[in-house]
């Protein structure tokens, strides 16, 4: 599953990338946490309570957390959980506009494997979305907060 968007977020592209590339930062907007640990500045594990309507289950994930540029943060997660496995990439593109303003252009590729991905893209990326959509609205508050 690929999606894709813009955002534009009141804060300056140096804070966007700052909270993007912090590990205790991101955690604090991933939504669905069970449980976390911050193993260093790069990574972290979590159990988040992920599903459709009626299969729900917990994800144990490992993610990484790579700062390639002043601009970009790159966010690699993988996990197994409710007979299902998880692969994610996600991409971000921080593009300063001026007057602490900036536009945060961003990607992500999951691919889920087992019993959740049986079901079929009808049940399964609406789900998906509405978690990437948590994520942002979470992130773009933390950082329009300061």
């Amino acid at each position: 599953m690929e999606f894709s968007g813009s955002v534009i977020v009141s804060a300056s592209a140096s804070s966007v990338v700052g909270l993007l590339s912090d590990t205790k930062s991101v955690l604090e907007a991933l939504p669905g946490i069970q449980s976390s640990e911050i193993k260093d500045d790069s990574h972290l594990s979590v159990q988040v309570k992920m599903g459709t309507a009626f299969i729900k289950g917990r994800f144990n994930m490992d993610i990484e957390i790579n700062r390639r540029s002043p601009t970009n943060v790159e966010v690699n997660g993988r996990g197994h959980g409710a007979g299902s496995s998880l692969e994610m990439h996600i991409d971000a593109n921080v593009v300063d506009l001026g007057s602490d303003r900036c536009e945060v252009r961003w990607a992500v590729n999951a691919k889920i494997g087992g019993a959740i991905a049986s079901l079929g893209a009808r049940f399964v990326e609406p789900t998906a979305k509405s978690y990437i959509e948590e994520f942002i609205s979470n992130v773009r508050e933390k950082l329009e907060q300061h």
